[in-house]
């Protein structure tokens, strides 16, 4: 296994739990070998691993031309059969008037084998929206304001619903998501716009994209900018 507390490695690592899982599909017991197919999966993988020796992120930090001691988090998710993913960045107004932008905390979890891909975006934007509460209550000295992004239309149209009738598996995780989440911190986000993809396609997935200097550490181009903004660009919707 690879240390990696803060999720810096998450979409390449993402392959290995699925792998891992069929891993186990495969060998019915302690002493069955794992089939050949399997076993050459493993050795890329532990060449990848190899190849990630050496990589060196930066601590999140205030930068020095901080307006203001006040975070910004802007929190990301998305979800598709394999793989759920959250992502948090956390940034400070600079003096010349954008944002510092950097990645925080993110987690790669496997998705249910039977589900929807709806179901499993409503779970996502569950996770995201623990994620960020977690972080606002750990960091309250610091955090000013905060932001959930997905790109599920389905899975946000069910947390903004008022008199919807829904089943007992969406009602419980809508009513999670509400009660650590205003609504008006909810936003929809354009697919190519969203970080939290990169993690959901693993097999994809190149060490040049989660490296220090790569959008998955610091950040898009609009996630540097006002939230207003990238309403103006399209990039987001509130709910």
């Amino acid at each position: 296994s690879i240390w990696d507390q803060t999720g810096k490695l998450g979409p390449v690592l993402a392959e290995a739990k699925d792998l891992l899982s069929d891993t186990i599909i495969a060998t019915p017991d302690w002493v069955s070998p794992m089939p050949s197919d399997v076993r050459n999966k493993w050795l890329v993988q532990f060449l990848m691993w190899e190849k990630l020796r050496g990589l060196r992120f930066e601590r999140a930090v205030m930068p020095v031309d901080a307006l203001d001691s006040k975070m910004r988090l802007i929190e990301k998710v998305d979800a598709a059969n394999k793989m759920m993913v959250q992502g948090c960045w956390g940034g400070f107004r600079r003096k010349s008037g954008g944002w510092s932008c950097q990645q925080l905390l993110s987690r790669t979890l496997l998705s249910g084998k039977n589900s929807t891909i709806p179901k499993l975006e409503l779970q996502s934007l569950t996770n995201g929206s623990n994620m960020c509460w977690l972080l606002r209550k750990l960091l309250s000295e610091w955090v000013d304001d905060y932001i959930i992004c997905g790109d599920s239309v389905i899975a946000l149209c069910w947390v903004s619903s008022e008199k919807k009738s829904l089943s007992m598996y969406h009602r419980n995780r809508v009513i999670q998501i509400r009660r650590g989440s205003d609504l008006d911190h909810l936003f929809h986000v354009k697919t190519e716009e969203n970080l939290a993809d990169l993690g959901t396609r693993p097999e994809k997935v190149k060490i040049s994209d989660i490296g220090p200097d790569s959008e998955w550490e610091c950040g898009k181009t609009w996630m540097h900018g006002d939230v207003d903004d990238a309403i103006e660009q399209g990039i987001l919707k509130p709910i």
